[in-house]
């Protein structure tokens, strides 16, 4: 099974499901590098390209109409890696998430469904909100905009950027992600020298909050935030779908659910004996 998948950048891209046993080994290799085994299983799915939408089509066009992932925005990537999962199974646009409560020490099951809001899901997937800031993805030009009275230069993030800050977070395990993802991001600082840029972010303490909502401001992407209520203290909060391997193999989880309660049954049989 195969369908077109607009992208929050407009691209369109035929793709195609994948069966339980070829997730498993296009995914195999996750505990050695995420981001290798994200693109794999992209370009696993990946019919053809239909559309490039916003991009340069000399940075998204790969042969024979194909798509350089390593080439498209984190945020296409992910809602490419959703909408695999959502074509592959027969309630594949179904992920029940387990949600630990922030206010009471229970846990539960988040019932989510990964299509877009529009379609009935629980997704918010939202494109380019200003002009400007698609015309400058279009012409491969870095985004602008001030900081209290300094100016910044930005792009969107790529999954070459993913590969180096995975390399770069393995190479220095008290690297804060988050730091090393704007390090990578930014393009220009006025008035500092760009080897200055990660010692002024992890410095700048309130700012971060400002800078972090102005580079937010222009980009086209997916909320992977989802409203939660506990069901046993009913108090409202937030949960994040993760991307582990159970998220695109549900068989996964229901194995390990199922070894879980043998163990426990042996355990209460080993109990009783005794």
């Amino acid at each position: 099974m195969s369908e077109i998948i607009t992208f929050p950048t407009r691209m369109k891209v035929e793709m195609q499901g994948r069966s339980v046993a070829e997730f498993r080994s296009t995914l195999k290799g996750m505990r050695n590098s995420i981001v290798q085994s994200h693109t794999a299983a992209l370009e696993a799915a990946t019919a053809k390209l239909v559309d490039v939408g916003d991009y340069p089509e000399s940075r998204i066009l790969g042969p024979e109409d194909s798509v350089n992932w390593l080439q498209a925005t984190t945020e296409d990537r992910i809602w490419g890696l959703i909408g695999t999962r959502v074509n592959s199974y027969g309630d594949g646009a179904i992920y029940n998430m387990k949600v630990q409560c922030d206010r009471c020490p229970k846990s539960y099951t988040r019932r989510t469904d990964l299509r877009p809001i529009e379609d009935g899901g629980d997704l918010v997937i939202w494109g380019f909100e200003k002009d400007e800031h698609r015309e400058a993805f279009k012409q491969g030009l870095p985004f602008e905009g001030k900081l209290g009275e300094r100016g910044i230069k930005w792009r969107m993030a790529y999954g070459t950027d993913e590969e180096l800050i995975e390399k770069l977070s393995k190479d220095n395990p008290n690297a804060e992600t988050d730091d090393l993802n704007l390090n990578c991001r930014i393009v220009e600082v006025e008035g500092m020298h760009r080897n200055d840029v990660m010692t002024w972010i992890r410095k700048l303490g309130d700012d971060r909050i400002a800078l972090t909502d102005l580079m937010s401001e222009a980009s086209a992407g997916v909320d992977l935030v989802v409203d939660t209520r506990c069901p046993w203290c009913n108090s409202d909060g937030e949960a994040t779908i993760p991307f582990d391997l159970e998220f695109w193999i549900p068989v996964v989880a229901a194995e390990r659910d199922r070894r879980r309660r043998r163990k426990d049954a042996a355990l209460i049989r080993m109990a009783e004996k005794n």
